[in-house]
C-alpha cells in the first residue's frame, strides 16, 4: 500500500493520497496523523440541550424500540 500511495502522490494527478495511510514507520507518514480521530466517539454526555439537536433522540440508542426495529431490518441483508 505504501508503494501505491507514493506512486499516486508523485504522479501528476489532480489529487493526492492520504499520507496518514502509510505505515507509521514510513518516512513520509504525516506528522499530524497520530492526532486524528477516525471514528465518531461519545463523551458519555450525548444529550444536546442547547444546539439544533436539542430535544431529539440520542443517536444509536440500543434501548430505543425504533432503533431495534431498524437494526433488525437491516441485518436481514
Amino acid at each position: 500500500m505504501d508503494l501505491l500511495i507514493e506512486a499516486v502522490n508523485e504522479a501528476e494527478l489532480t489529487w493526492k493520497a492520504d499520507v496518514c495511510k502509510y505505515q507509521k514507520h514510513h518516512a513520509k507518514y504525516g506528522a499530524h496523523c497520530d492526532s486524528l480521530i477516525l471514528a465518531q466517539t461519545s463523551s458519555g454526555d450525548d444529550e444536546d440541550t442547547t444546539g439544533p439537536a436539542a430535544g431529539k433522540k440520542k443517536f444509536g440508542d440500543k434501548n430505543d424500540a425504533e432503533f431495534q426495529k431498524t437494526l433488525e431490518s437491516v441485518q436481514k441483508y
